[in-house]
Protein backbone atom coordinates (compact mmCIF):
# COMPACT_ATOMS: atom_id res chain seq x y z
CA UNK A 1 0.00 0.00 0.00
CA UNK A 2 3.28 2.46 1.03
CA UNK A 3 4.46 1.66 -2.65
CA UNK A 4 1.57 2.33 -4.16
CA UNK A 5 0.48 5.40 -2.88
CA UNK A 6 4.41 6.43 -3.35
CA UNK A 7 4.25 5.31 -7.07
CA UNK A 8 0.67 7.99 -6.97
CA UNK A 9 2.23 10.69 -4.97
CA UNK A 10 5.04 11.51 -6.54
CA UNK A 11 4.39 11.95 -9.94
CA UNK A 12 1.72 14.20 -9.19
CA UNK A 13 4.33 16.41 -7.27
CA UNK A 14 6.12 16.17 -10.43
CA UNK A 15 3.65 17.46 -12.51
CA UNK A 16 3.44 21.22 -11.86
CA UNK A 17 7.03 21.34 -11.76
CA UNK A 18 7.28 19.80 -15.24
CA UNK A 19 4.33 22.92 -16.61
CA UNK A 20 6.29 25.54 -14.81
CA UNK A 21 9.11 24.29 -16.90
CA UNK A 22 8.09 24.52 -19.66
CA UNK A 23 6.32 28.03 -19.02
CA UNK A 24 8.90 30.64 -21.34
CA UNK A 25 9.05 33.88 -20.30
CA UNK A 26 8.95 36.66 -22.72
CA UNK A 27 12.08 37.65 -23.85
CA UNK A 28 12.82 41.65 -23.34
CA UNK A 29 14.52 43.67 -26.45
CA UNK A 30 15.48 46.79 -24.56
CA UNK A 31 18.89 46.40 -22.90
CA UNK A 32 19.10 49.68 -20.37
CA UNK A 33 16.62 51.86 -18.46
CA UNK A 34 16.46 55.34 -16.58
CA UNK A 35 14.05 56.01 -14.11
CA UNK A 36 13.34 58.97 -11.75
CA UNK A 37 10.29 59.27 -9.01
CA UNK A 38 8.41 62.36 -9.50
CA UNK A 39 6.56 62.10 -6.83
CA UNK A 40 9.39 62.15 -4.14
CA UNK A 41 10.12 65.57 -5.03
CA UNK A 42 6.82 67.30 -3.51
CA UNK A 43 8.38 65.32 -0.08
CA UNK A 44 11.99 66.89 -1.02
CA UNK A 45 13.55 63.73 -1.80
CA UNK A 46 15.25 62.62 -5.21
CA UNK A 47 16.23 59.22 -6.76
CA UNK A 48 17.31 58.45 -10.14
CA UNK A 49 18.37 55.19 -11.49
CA UNK A 50 20.61 53.72 -14.61
CA UNK A 51 19.83 50.16 -15.17
CA UNK A 52 21.49 47.92 -18.06
CA UNK A 53 20.96 44.21 -18.61
CA UNK A 54 24.03 41.90 -18.05
CA UNK A 55 21.84 38.57 -19.21
CA UNK A 56 18.42 37.47 -19.12
CA UNK A 57 18.27 37.25 -15.27
CA UNK A 58 20.75 39.70 -13.79
CA UNK A 59 21.20 43.53 -14.55
CA UNK A 60 23.40 45.91 -13.22
CA UNK A 61 23.00 50.07 -12.76
CA UNK A 62 23.48 53.41 -10.70
CA UNK A 63 21.49 54.69 -8.41
CA UNK A 64 21.60 58.64 -7.06
CA UNK A 65 19.71 59.90 -4.00
CA UNK A 66 19.01 63.22 -2.53
CA UNK A 67 16.39 62.52 0.80
CA UNK A 68 16.08 64.16 4.38
CA UNK A 69 15.70 62.21 7.74
CA UNK A 70 15.14 64.40 10.69
CA UNK A 71 17.32 67.10 11.02
CA UNK A 72 19.86 65.08 8.26
CA UNK A 73 20.45 65.70 4.45
CA UNK A 74 21.51 62.19 2.72
CA UNK A 75 23.13 62.52 -1.09
CA UNK A 76 24.38 58.94 -2.09
CA UNK A 77 25.81 57.32 -5.09
CA UNK A 78 25.14 53.96 -5.04
CA UNK A 79 25.79 51.07 -7.57
CA UNK A 80 22.94 48.53 -7.82
CA UNK A 81 22.79 44.66 -8.93
CA UNK A 82 19.32 43.34 -9.51
CA UNK A 83 18.27 39.22 -9.92
CA UNK A 84 14.86 38.72 -12.12
CA UNK A 85 13.82 34.92 -11.30
CA UNK A 86 11.44 35.07 -14.59
CA UNK A 87 14.22 35.38 -17.04
CA UNK A 88 13.40 38.71 -18.77
CA UNK A 89 15.94 41.45 -17.08
CA UNK A 90 14.59 44.84 -16.79
CA UNK A 91 11.07 43.75 -17.05
CA UNK A 92 9.26 41.31 -13.86
CA UNK A 93 10.12 40.49 -10.28
CA UNK A 94 13.59 41.53 -9.39
CA UNK A 95 15.45 41.35 -5.72
CA UNK A 96 19.08 43.11 -5.73
CA UNK A 97 21.35 44.36 -3.52
CA UNK A 98 23.42 47.77 -3.53
CA UNK A 99 26.30 49.12 -2.12
CA UNK A 100 27.86 53.17 -2.59
CA UNK A 101 28.53 55.82 -0.47
CA UNK A 102 26.31 58.25 1.43
CA UNK A 103 27.44 62.06 2.77
CA UNK A 104 25.19 62.76 5.54
CA UNK A 105 25.08 66.56 6.44
CA UNK A 106 23.93 67.37 9.69
CA UNK A 107 20.50 70.37 9.06
CA UNK A 108 21.08 73.91 10.10
CA UNK A 109 18.49 75.33 7.24
CA UNK A 110 20.71 76.10 4.93
CA UNK A 111 20.95 73.22 1.92
CA UNK A 112 23.86 73.51 0.44
CA UNK A 113 26.19 75.84 2.70
CA UNK A 114 26.02 76.35 6.98
CA UNK A 115 25.64 72.35 7.57
CA UNK A 116 27.60 72.13 11.42
CA UNK A 117 28.96 68.56 10.38
CA UNK A 118 29.63 66.27 7.73
CA UNK A 119 30.09 62.54 7.59
CA UNK A 120 31.27 60.17 4.93
CA UNK A 121 29.62 56.53 5.23
CA UNK A 122 30.11 52.92 3.10
CA UNK A 123 26.50 51.49 2.48
CA UNK A 124 25.54 48.21 1.76
CA UNK A 125 21.58 47.47 1.18
CA UNK A 126 18.58 45.15 -0.44
CA UNK A 127 15.77 45.45 -2.21
CA UNK A 128 12.54 43.61 -3.72
CA UNK A 129 10.05 45.25 -6.52
CA UNK A 130 8.58 44.57 -9.66
CA UNK A 131 9.28 46.94 -12.96
CA UNK A 132 6.98 46.79 -15.92
CA UNK A 133 7.80 47.84 -19.40
CA UNK A 134 4.40 49.13 -21.43
CA UNK A 135 3.51 50.28 -25.18
CA UNK A 136 3.79 49.11 -28.23
CA UNK A 137 7.33 48.65 -28.34
CA UNK A 138 7.84 48.19 -24.43
CA UNK A 139 10.01 51.56 -24.12
CA UNK A 140 7.69 52.73 -21.45
CA UNK A 141 9.12 51.67 -18.04
CA UNK A 142 7.21 51.88 -14.36
CA UNK A 143 8.64 50.23 -11.06
CA UNK A 144 7.46 50.09 -7.84
CA UNK A 145 9.46 48.67 -4.73
CA UNK A 146 11.50 49.56 -1.77
CA UNK A 147 13.88 48.00 0.54
CA UNK A 148 16.93 49.11 3.26
CA UNK A 149 20.52 50.39 3.06
CA UNK A 150 22.61 50.37 6.04
CA UNK A 151 25.20 52.98 6.56
CA UNK A 152 28.64 52.05 8.20
CA UNK A 153 32.22 53.44 8.74
CA UNK A 154 31.67 56.37 10.83
CA UNK A 155 29.05 58.17 13.54
CA UNK A 156 27.15 61.50 13.44
CA UNK A 157 25.25 61.46 17.14
CA UNK A 158 21.62 61.11 16.40
CA UNK A 159 21.71 60.95 12.59
CA UNK A 160 19.65 57.51 11.09
CA UNK A 161 22.11 54.48 9.92
CA UNK A 162 19.33 52.82 8.06
CA UNK A 163 18.06 54.51 5.34
CA UNK A 164 14.50 53.48 3.01
CA UNK A 165 15.26 53.06 -0.68
CA UNK A 166 12.19 54.27 -1.85
CA UNK A 167 10.62 53.47 -5.29
CA UNK A 168 7.16 54.20 -4.90
CA UNK A 169 6.63 55.44 -8.62
CA UNK A 170 9.68 55.46 -11.08
CA UNK A 171 9.19 56.03 -14.27
CA UNK A 172 11.36 56.02 -17.25
CA UNK A 173 12.57 54.92 -20.44
CA UNK A 174 13.99 51.72 -22.03
CA UNK A 175 16.28 51.61 -24.86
Amino acid sequence: MRRLLGLTFVPLLLIPTAAIAQSTPTPVERQQAITANPFLLLGGWFNVEYERRINPTTTWGLSGSLAELENFKYRSAKFLFRYYPQEAALSGLFIGGRTGIYRVDEDTGAFLFGTQDTKLFFALGVELGYTWLLGREHRFAISLGGGLSRLFGGDLEDAPLTIPNIRLVNIGVAF
